[in-house]
């Protein structure tokens, strides 16, 4: 509390969400110079602690509202860049950082925290994912897995600070470099939460062209992978068709975080994106877990 002004008073009506998100920010920022037109772009969608937080006082609706989660890092590390939270479900933090990244493009600022944050603080979103049939029996996510029957649901947080090449310093480390981005919705579909395999597609060749890069340049695609029969067969698909396995000129290696973490719903993708750049520091991927058989779908 003392680190970022906070009362003890104050503290104890805050949403966790927002404990966590700006403590996690404040560790990416770390020793970078904060200028003061830092955006904060934060993925988000629980709003669990409205409904744990009992008693109301002067603090109730800021430290429970998802906008005040985005604002409070600008607010307490002094960053006056463009400052959103975004919900778009399971892409949230996903769709943060392609906002992130249009903003620095757009000179709105010269450098992004991009957060994804999620926390299981009741059993709500347990009783609702279970009557959809969402989740697995196990507790695994068995990610392109004959015997995927569903996900898991995870908890955590994670955060990037993204700037122009150009303006990386001498004493700054690059971790990944980001090509381009590109986002979409399904549109029309088998139901409301059915994705779309040639949505899909038109995403991935959007980002293809945009980078202007062929399919034969990708060797890893770090996938949704959410261990769902309904999901996991249209995702390859769309993958499939997008970068030709059978016509391929080398290997193409899907990987899947969730069979790992488990899936962290608004804070999956950042946590993918991590993933992903670790595998390119390390010169290796992980094996997918729970898959000794592959789907043949």
């Amino acid at each position: 509390n003392d680190k970022f002004n906070i009362t003890d008073a104050e503290a104890k009506y805050i949403d966790p969400h927002q404990r966590l998100a700006l403590e996690t920010c404040y560790e990416a920022l770390h020793n970078n110079i904060r200028q003061k037109d830092t955006g904060v772009f934060l993925g988000i969608q629980n709003t669990e602690w409205t409904h744990i937080s009992k008693t109301a006082s002067s603090f109730s609706a800021t430290g429970s509202s998802l906008s005040i989660a985005a604002n409070r890092i600008s607010y307490c590390l002094g960053l006056e860049g463009p400052s959103l939270a975004i919900d778009t479900a399971c892409s949230s933090s996903m769709s943060a950082l392609d906002a992130a990244c249009n903003a620095i493009y757009t000179n709105d600022c010269t450098q992004a925290l991009v957060c994804g944050v999620d926390l299981l603080l009741t059993e709500n979103g347990y009783i609702g994912t279970c009557a959809a049939k969402m989740l697995s029996h196990n507790g695994r996510c068995a990610t392109f897995s004959n015997k995927a029957d569903g996900y898991a649901r995870a908890e955590g947080c994670g955060a990037l600070l993204i700037k122009r090449l150009v303006d990386v310093t001498e004493d700054e480390h690059v971790y990944a470099v980001i090509n381009s981005t590109s986002i979409n919705q399904d549109g029309k579909s088998a139901n409301l939460t059915s994705p779309n395999g040639p949505s899909q597609e038109r995403c991935i060749q959007t980002a293809l062209d945009r980078a202007g890069l062929s399919p034969d340049d990708i060797s890893y695609i770090e996938t949704h992978g959410t261990g769902t029969p309904l999901g996991d067969p249209i995702e390859s698909t769309s993958i499939s068709n997008v970068f030709g396995y059978s016509s391929r000129k080398k290997p193409l290696t899907l990987g899947a975080a969730k069979s790992n973490f488990g899936h962290l719903e608004a804070a999956a993708g950042i946590i993918g994106i991590i993933k992903t750049v670790m595998c390119l520091q390390n010169r290796q991927v992980p094996p997918n877990i729970h898959c000794d058989i592959l789907n043949p779908r």
